[in-house]
């Protein structure tokens, strides 16, 4: 069984002290040399704004300097990566805070993309239009919320609302369900976590994703060079109550991640931008934080010589 080496290991290491921001640094200290979750919070809280939110290029695809939900969901992705869930730290009740009085909010929850997005650079799935992918940050700001608000909050109160309602979409096979299958697979991981599980249909919610997760997902690993839906996206570890619909294709893809190392020892980027050289420092940006995630994905299967 083919693994990661340590001499590619040492190479993506490299790699990364080189080239990522210091957050992506922090994250893969963290994971890989001790590092400690404190770092990690202080290099997220350069991202953080005065109204709780975050922006200033959290996520790298947009440079904007002002809040977005966006922003915020990419935070509380690293938290869920660093398994943080402390409501009392001062930058999670920020952006609750934030989220809770967010302008950008509708019937369906809190908006993808905004309109001071336009006024920077981004790529042009950031575009804001009069179709701001509204529902996009809303499975993952919800989850993590009702993980890690008090239930006494406004937040805890609305994201737990919102749960219900995209839950009833999904339940009613609604053709405009209110989250992507991916969102609801995490948000169904969050469920599962929280402290309040009891009071949803945990197996009814993993019958319906079972169905949609193997035909939404690229079985053609030609295809895996573009910007597709990969086994991975749903499935990081072999713990997943996923991961037995998605095994084969899984171990195809790890053996795609273990095949395509660049010469310069981390992974290329499987999508385009507008302008490419606009998009330089963005580019390596995103290309520490997939050898992170692969990382992370090949230690979980056992696929590193030298695992933590």
């Amino acid at each position: 069984m083919k693994k990661l080496t340590t001499e590619q290991h040492q190479k993506i290491r490299s790699w990364v002290y080189r080239n990522a921001r210091p957050l992506d640094l922090a994250r893969y200290q963290y994971h890989f040399e001790n590092g400690t979750i404190e770092n990690v919070l202080a290099s997220l809280s350069a991202y953080q704004n005065k109204d709780g939110g975050f922006g200033h290029g959290i996520e790298a695809d947009f440079v904007n300097p002002n809040s977005s939900p966006v922003g915020v969901r990419v935070f509380f992705d690293i938290l869920r990566e660093i398994d943080f869930y402390d409501a009392n730290c001062p930058l999670i009740m920020s952006a609750f805070e934030y989220l809770d009085n967010c302008e950008y909010y509708g019937n369906w929850g809190w908006h993808g993309v905004i309109p001071s997005n336009n006024e920077y650079l981004h790529a042009q799935w950031w575009h804001f239009d009069s179709n701001p992918w509204q529902l996009c940050p809303t499975g993952t700001l919800a989850g993590y919320s009702i993980r890690a608000a008090d239930k006494e909050t406004s937040i805890y109160k609305k994201s737990l609302q919102l749960i219900n309602e995209s839950l009833d979409a999904l339940y009613r096979n609604l053709p405009d369900r209110v989250l992507s299958t991916n969102s609801y697979a995490h948000l169904l991981s969050d469920l599962q976590k929280s402290d309040i599980s009891s009071q949803f249909d945990i197996g009814k919610i993993q019958a319906i994703l079972k169905h949609f997760i193997p035909t939404e997902i690229e079985h053609n690993s030609c295809k895996w060079v573009e910007y597709t839906d990969r086994p991975s996206n749903y499935v990081t570890s072999p713990d997943n109550s996923f991961y037995p619909v998605v095994d084969e294709v899984l171990e195809k893809e790890i053996e795609f991640i273990l095949e395509t190392i660049n010469s310069d020892g981390v992974w290329n980027i499987y999508w385009g931008y507008p302008n490419n050289r606009d998009f330089a420092v963005c580019e390596n940006w995103w290309k520490s934080d997939i050898a992170i995630k692969r990382l992370l994905l090949l230690n979980a299967f056992g696929r590193v010589e030298c695992s933590k």
